[in-house]
């Protein structure tokens, strides 16, 4: 392999690793929430799921786009080695929400 080629794939190595942390822990808030407060507010269901179920470093975004209407389909890691952080869904983000 090329210098590259092996940097590439240490840094798709630590995102693989990175993304599996995360979803543990996302396991575990989940199982708790559901123990505690089984229950959904009005947000999570339009979202179509807990606050703990998503990605943290996601949740906020996903949340404050719901409130201004996008209806997102998926977010958090993405790509084919989990080098992208994403949110997305069948929307066209205007320009005045871009500024905000």
């Amino acid at each position: 392999m090329f210098r590259n080629e092996l940097l590439d794939l240490s840094k798709f190595e630590k995102l693989a690793k990175l993304r599996e942390s995360v979803h543990k822990i996302i396991e575990k808030e989940t199982e708790q929430r559901i123990k505690e407060n089984p229950i959904p507010t009005e947000e999570e269901i339009y979202v179509g799921a807990f606050q703990e179920m998503l990605e943290p470093q996601v949740r906020d975004a996903v949340f404050e786009m719901h409130r201004k209407g996008y209806a997102t389909e998926s977010s958090g890691f993405g790509g084919e080695n989990s080098e992208y952080q994403m949110v997305d869904g069948y929307f066209v983000v205007d320009d005045k929400t871009k500024k905000t």
